[in-house]
Protein backbone atom coordinates (compact mmCIF):
# COMPACT_ATOMS: atom_id res chain seq x y z
CA UNK A 1 0.00 0.00 0.00
CA UNK A 2 1.62 3.51 -0.90
CA UNK A 3 2.05 6.17 1.47
CA UNK A 4 -0.41 8.14 0.11
CA UNK A 5 -3.15 5.26 0.42
CA UNK A 6 -2.03 4.98 4.08
CA UNK A 7 -2.20 8.82 4.77
CA UNK A 8 -5.82 8.69 3.35
CA UNK A 9 -7.00 5.62 5.50
CA UNK A 10 -5.31 7.69 8.37
CA UNK A 11 -7.72 10.44 7.82
CA UNK A 12 -10.90 7.52 6.82
CA UNK A 13 -10.04 6.18 10.51
CA UNK A 14 -10.07 9.34 12.36
CA UNK A 15 -12.94 10.28 11.54
CA UNK A 16 -14.98 7.57 11.74
CA UNK A 17 -13.26 7.71 15.19
CA UNK A 18 -15.62 10.02 16.14
CA UNK A 19 -14.19 13.28 14.69
CA UNK A 20 -10.82 14.74 14.22
CA UNK A 21 -9.86 16.92 17.51
CA UNK A 22 -7.20 19.49 17.32
CA UNK A 23 -4.27 16.97 18.15
CA UNK A 24 -5.46 14.76 15.38
CA UNK A 25 -5.25 17.41 13.19
CA UNK A 26 -1.86 18.48 14.08
CA UNK A 27 -0.51 14.68 12.94
CA UNK A 28 -2.56 14.78 9.84
CA UNK A 29 -0.45 17.90 9.10
CA UNK A 30 2.49 16.69 10.19
CA UNK A 31 2.25 13.54 8.35
CA UNK A 32 0.93 15.49 5.56
CA UNK A 33 4.19 17.74 5.16
CA UNK A 34 6.14 14.71 5.31
CA UNK A 35 4.41 13.88 1.71
CA UNK A 36 4.61 17.25 0.66
CA UNK A 37 1.46 18.49 0.94
CA UNK A 38 0.63 21.92 2.14
CA UNK A 39 -2.38 22.72 4.84
CA UNK A 40 -4.87 23.75 2.26
CA UNK A 41 -4.57 20.18 0.28
CA UNK A 42 -4.52 18.53 3.61
CA UNK A 43 -8.43 20.48 4.25
CA UNK A 44 -9.32 19.14 1.08
CA UNK A 45 -8.54 15.25 1.63
CA UNK A 46 -10.49 16.14 4.80
CA UNK A 47 -13.37 17.06 3.26
CA UNK A 48 -13.45 14.68 0.83
CA UNK A 49 -13.41 11.47 2.96
CA UNK A 50 -15.89 13.83 4.86
CA UNK A 51 -18.11 13.52 2.05
CA UNK A 52 -17.23 10.01 0.97
CA UNK A 53 -18.11 8.50 4.71
CA UNK A 54 -21.29 10.99 4.39
CA UNK A 55 -22.33 9.69 0.97
CA UNK A 56 -25.31 12.17 1.40
CA UNK A 57 -23.97 14.74 -1.44
CA UNK A 58 -22.51 12.48 -3.99
CA UNK A 59 -25.52 10.03 -3.82
CA UNK A 60 -28.01 12.05 -4.48
CA UNK A 61 -26.14 13.69 -7.55
CA UNK A 62 -26.39 11.66 -11.00
CA UNK A 63 -23.01 12.23 -12.21
CA UNK A 64 -21.49 10.72 -9.02
CA UNK A 65 -18.65 8.18 -9.88
CA UNK A 66 -16.88 6.56 -6.91
CA UNK A 67 -13.83 5.72 -9.60
CA UNK A 68 -13.58 9.76 -10.33
CA UNK A 69 -13.33 10.78 -6.77
CA UNK A 70 -10.45 7.85 -6.49
CA UNK A 71 -8.73 9.02 -9.72
CA UNK A 72 -9.33 12.86 -8.58
CA UNK A 73 -7.64 11.90 -5.28
CA UNK A 74 -4.82 10.03 -6.64
CA UNK A 75 -4.26 13.34 -9.22
CA UNK A 76 -3.95 15.11 -6.11
CA UNK A 77 -1.47 13.52 -4.41
CA UNK A 78 0.87 12.90 -7.55
CA UNK A 79 0.59 16.48 -8.44
CA UNK A 80 1.52 17.84 -4.62
CA UNK A 81 4.08 15.11 -4.51
CA UNK A 82 6.04 15.49 -7.87
CA UNK A 83 5.89 19.47 -7.40
CA UNK A 84 6.58 19.78 -3.32
CA UNK A 85 10.78 20.04 -3.94
CA UNK A 86 9.86 22.53 -6.40
CA UNK A 87 7.13 24.66 -4.38
CA UNK A 88 9.61 24.30 -1.04
CA UNK A 89 12.45 25.76 -2.98
CA UNK A 90 10.73 28.86 -4.42
CA UNK A 91 8.83 29.60 -0.84
CA UNK A 92 12.53 29.63 0.80
CA UNK A 93 13.78 31.81 -1.90
CA UNK A 94 10.69 34.12 -1.92
CA UNK A 95 10.53 34.77 2.47
CA UNK A 96 12.36 37.13 4.36
CA UNK A 97 12.73 36.10 7.60
CA UNK A 98 12.76 39.48 9.98
CA UNK A 99 13.89 39.36 14.02
CA UNK A 100 13.96 42.05 16.30
CA UNK A 101 15.71 42.72 19.38
CA UNK A 102 13.36 41.75 22.30
CA UNK A 103 12.48 44.69 25.05
CA UNK A 104 11.47 41.80 27.50
CA UNK A 105 15.33 40.93 26.84
CA UNK A 106 16.66 44.95 27.88
CA UNK A 107 16.41 45.48 24.14
CA UNK A 108 16.58 49.00 23.31
CA UNK A 109 12.70 50.39 22.69
CA UNK A 110 13.26 53.44 20.53
CA UNK A 111 16.68 51.87 18.54
CA UNK A 112 15.68 48.32 18.52
CA UNK A 113 18.09 45.71 16.24
CA UNK A 114 16.64 44.50 13.38
CA UNK A 115 17.93 41.16 11.19
CA UNK A 116 16.75 40.65 8.00
CA UNK A 117 17.42 36.92 6.49
CA UNK A 118 17.11 37.00 2.39
CA UNK A 119 17.96 34.09 0.18
CA UNK A 120 20.98 35.49 -0.81
CA UNK A 121 22.11 38.41 1.72
CA UNK A 122 21.14 39.61 5.41
CA UNK A 123 20.69 42.69 6.29
CA UNK A 124 21.22 44.55 9.78
CA UNK A 125 19.67 47.80 10.60
CA UNK A 126 19.40 49.89 13.82
CA UNK A 127 18.13 53.16 14.20
CA UNK A 128 20.82 55.32 15.27
CA UNK A 129 20.98 57.42 18.53
CA UNK A 130 19.82 60.59 17.07
CA UNK A 131 16.06 58.58 15.76
CA UNK A 132 15.90 60.22 12.54
CA UNK A 133 18.02 57.95 10.37
CA UNK A 134 19.27 54.24 10.22
CA UNK A 135 22.35 52.31 10.00
CA UNK A 136 22.34 49.26 8.25
CA UNK A 137 24.94 46.71 6.69
CA UNK A 138 24.56 44.16 4.34
CA UNK A 139 26.46 41.07 3.85
CA UNK A 140 26.35 38.36 0.74
CA UNK A 141 25.57 34.97 2.46
CA UNK A 142 28.30 33.80 0.27
CA UNK A 143 31.18 35.92 2.51
CA UNK A 144 29.81 35.06 6.13
CA UNK A 145 32.82 33.40 7.63
CA UNK A 146 30.77 32.46 11.32
CA UNK A 147 28.01 32.84 13.37
CA UNK A 148 28.43 32.87 17.03
CA UNK A 149 25.27 33.01 19.61
CA UNK A 150 26.51 34.60 23.00
CA UNK A 151 24.12 33.62 25.38
CA UNK A 152 23.58 34.86 28.64
CA UNK A 153 20.81 35.58 31.32
CA UNK A 154 19.05 38.00 29.43
CA UNK A 155 18.80 36.67 26.08
CA UNK A 156 21.27 35.98 23.66
CA UNK A 157 23.73 38.41 21.68
CA UNK A 158 24.61 36.98 18.11
CA UNK A 159 27.57 37.90 15.96
CA UNK A 160 28.07 37.38 12.30
CA UNK A 161 31.28 37.93 10.81
CA UNK A 162 32.39 37.50 7.45
CA UNK A 163 35.31 37.33 4.81
CA UNK A 164 35.78 41.64 4.16
CA UNK A 165 32.23 42.64 3.90
CA UNK A 166 31.65 44.00 7.74
CA UNK A 167 30.50 42.62 11.10
CA UNK A 168 26.91 42.35 12.49
CA UNK A 169 26.34 42.19 16.09
CA UNK A 170 22.81 41.79 17.17
CA UNK A 171 22.34 42.02 20.46
CA UNK A 172 19.11 41.43 23.31
CA UNK A 173 17.74 38.71 21.06
CA UNK A 174 15.89 36.04 22.64
CA UNK A 175 17.36 32.82 22.55
CA UNK A 176 15.66 30.61 20.23
CA UNK A 177 15.59 33.49 18.02
CA UNK A 178 19.23 33.75 17.83
CA UNK A 179 19.53 30.10 17.11
CA UNK A 180 16.73 30.36 15.04
CA UNK A 181 18.96 33.22 12.86
CA UNK A 182 21.86 30.40 13.17
CA UNK A 183 19.96 27.99 11.50
CA UNK A 184 18.45 29.75 8.43
CA UNK A 185 21.87 30.97 7.99
CA UNK A 186 23.79 27.77 7.78
CA UNK A 187 20.82 26.41 5.84
CA UNK A 188 21.20 29.27 2.95
CA UNK A 189 25.06 28.33 3.01
CA UNK A 190 24.94 25.07 2.74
Amino acid sequence: MSAEKLYNELINSMIRGGGISSAGYNILLEKGKELGFNKETVDILIELEKKKLSGNDYEDSEDFDEYSLDTEREETFKSYKDNSKSRNRKKSDNTVYEFKSAITRLGPILTPHVIKIHSDKIEYRKRNKHLFNVDSIVIPIDKIASIKVDSHIWGADIIIKSYGAGEIVGKCFTVSDAKQIQRLIQERQG
